[in-house]
């Protein structure tokens, strides 16, 4: 490598090391359990004020993870240049067929092995699921407000904050919708982020097409370009992408 490129390369680099992600994230979590601390208090007090100031922190959140997101793919794209002028390893390689086909089968393995695991779901219980993360490791997911140490669920928290970003609901009435695990899961992803659960059943609002249903609101809980495909204990499977925000 010539000096000139090297010299490059370092400055690259130390740019790279100044981007703030983690950060960013560091200060997405601290809004997060600042609104976990106030959505009770504006539910006991029923006051409009702290509804709003929920929402605000809400729209603040959502910068954060723009932010976030923007830094990461001018980190992403240094480090391809650096690849581009030989100043960083092997470039990325796209996976094999044979590779590929084996990341399917694990995929369709879980799905199957997260759909034995699931109860019959009864009319009025809550629903109960799996998420499939990226990295292998499943967890379970049910719905509601509350964790089983009786606090709420941060998930319900963000999810109630964007239904009354989205107006479904005044400031000082809980919506129940946030509590759907659907939703919970889509509140907690990013910009262009995918996700899978298996859940054990189908999204609510598929038969009546109902305004104020997971099927029709999924879309708007997203963030923008996020992809939550939901998959039912009979191997139903609906695929929700977020849509870009227009909001006042």
């Amino acid at each position: 490598m010539g000096d000139d490129v090297a010299a490059v390369a370092a400055k690259i680099r130390a740019a790279i090391a100044t981007m703030p992600p983690a950060a960013l994230q560091q200060a997405g979590e601290c809004l997060d359990e600042a609104c976990t601390v106030l959505y009770p208090l504006a539910e006991e007090t029923n006051d409009a004020e702290l509804a709003e100031a929920i929402a605000a922190m809400g729209s603040a959140r959502e910068e954060i993870d723009l932010a976030w997101q923007l830094c990461t793919r001018i980190r992403d794209i240094c480090q391809h240049y650096l690849v581009s002028i030989g100043a960083a390893g092997d470039p990325l390689e796209t996976a094999s067929p044979s590779q590929q086909t084996s990341s399917t089968t694990t995929m369709q393995t879980r799905v199957r092995r997260a759909r034995d695991a699931l109860p019959k779901a009864k009319p009025g219980a809550r629903t109960e699921g799996w998420r499939l993360r990226s990295d292998g490791n499943d967890e379970p997911i049910r719905s509601g407000e509350r964790l089983s140490n009786g606090e709420y669920d941060p998930a319900f928290v963000a999810a109630a904050r964007r239904a009354w970003e989205l107006k479904l609901v005044p400031p000082t009435a809980p919506p129940r919708l946030a509590g759907h695990v659907e939703i919970k899961m889509a509140v907690q992803m990013r910009a262009g982020q995918r996700e899978t659960i298996v859940i054990d059943r189908p999204p609510c609002g598929l038969a009546d097409q109902e305004w104020l249903r997971c099927h029709r609101q999924l879309p708007r809980f997203l963030p923008p370009g996020a992809e939550l495909t939901v998959i039912t204990s009979a191997g139903e499977t609906y695929t929700y992408q977020g849509e870009q925000r227009n909001e006042a």
